[in-house]
């Protein structure tokens, strides 16, 4: 009879360990998940590179001096305004890139998505103002991690 009970007891406990298991296993996210929005600044002023002759049309690369403006993944809402600045667009490249010339334009206070993993880019300006005849600067905040409206 003693082995009839150490049995069932055996069995009891082999049941509440898997139980327990799996209550823990369905606690565990999923290693698939989408990856996290994540932006990093650069620094904490840009500088102007790649100056076309003012008085013309043209763009110009604001970085780190050398190093990325930021980095990012995800999606993030860029907000900006242009008015007063002289120039007409606002846009990104990679930092890898050579010049503005294939520069993904922003809209402000519209969802952008960065592609694939987290990658190092510059801000590239446009404009077409023969009058403009020094270089201003911009400000641009982004809100990571959810679609425009």
């Amino acid at each position: 009879m003693k082995a009839y009970t150490s049995e069932i007891q055996l069995k009891r406990t082999i049941y509440l360990v898997l139980t327990l298991l799996s209550l823990i296993a369905f606690q565990v996210p999923a290693l698939t998940s989408a990856a996290p929005n994540v932006m990093v600044r650069g620094c904490g002023q840009l500088s102007p590179r790649d100056i076309p002759v003012l008085g013309s049309a043209g763009a110009i690369r604001f970085d780190c001096s050398g190093r990325a403006a930021f980095s990012a993944t995800g999606t993030a809402i860029p907000t900006f305004d242009l008015t007063g600045t002289g120039y007409d667009s606002l846009g990104i490249i990679l930092h890898s890139t050579t010049d503005c010339s294939s520069s993904n334009m922003l809209q402000t206070n519209q969802s952008f998505k960065f592609g694939g993993p987290r990658q190092e880019y510059d801000y590239c300006v446009s404009f077409a103002n023969p009058a403009l005849r020094e270089i201003g600067g911009f400000n641009i905040e982004w809100t990571i991690g959810r679609q425009s409206p």
